[in-house]
């Protein structure tokens, strides 16, 4: 019969010793995690770097005709992380693909060519240059999916856009999550945000 008197409180030793033993769990815990993984990442648990950063990095960082394929990424990121970047983009981009088109690198693929979106391609030649063959479909599904998953939401920012008011709409303005175009760093700048409407 367990005795009611017993004191559950734990004394300072006994609190010191658990919140050790928990601490060298967790950093044993973190060591096998560093030890497990693919070394190529382990900078990213360091580093101060900011997704917008990334962004404008996988573009200025690039800048070798032969390091196309990855300046190419840009296209997989979100279009906020580097819209400052925006008109470096299409005017690389629409002199890449005439120079791809004639030159056929390994990467220039039908799934590279469906990742560029219509609006920076200037010029309706160049556009059927890379929707020929299975370029179109698979841009056609993309967009598909991409209008099902955020046309709420664009359709409300073009209302916005427009000066409707929609209630707890927020405004973002182009000072959001801006990229220096010199060194590739983002500046996100959240109290410059624009208000809500």
């Amino acid at each position: 019969k367990p005795d009611a008197d017993v004191n559950l409180v734990l004394t300072p030793t006994q609190a010191y010793g658990a919140f050790l033993a928990l601490a060298a769990i967790q950093a044993l815990a973190f060591l096998s995690l560093m030890a497990c993984i693919d070394r190529f990442y382990i900078p990213t648990f360091f580093s101060l770097r900011t997704g917008n950063d990334h962004s404008c990095g996988t573009f200025l960082d690039n800048p070798e005709p032969e390091r196309d394929e990855y300046r190419l990424l840009i296209l997989y990121d979100n279009r906020l992380k580097w819209r400052r970047l925006l008109p470096h983009v299409k005017e690389w981009l629409n002199d890449g693909i005439d120079r791809w088109n004639l030159t056929n690198p390994d990467w220039w693929d039908d799934a590279k060519k469906a990742s560029i979106p219509d609006d920076l391609v200037e010029g309706e030649e160049r556009l059927r240059s890379i929707r020929a063959g299975g370029a179109r479909n698979v841009m056609r599904r993309r967009s598909s999916a991409i209008e099902m998953m955020i046309g709420m939401h664009l359709a409300g920012a073009a209302v916005l856009g427009a000066g409707a008011e929609t209630p707890n709409a927020k405004i973002v303005t182009d000072k959001d999550n801006d990229c220096d175009e010199e060194t590739g760093t983002g500046t996100p700048q959240g109290s410059e945000t624009g208000s809500s409407v």
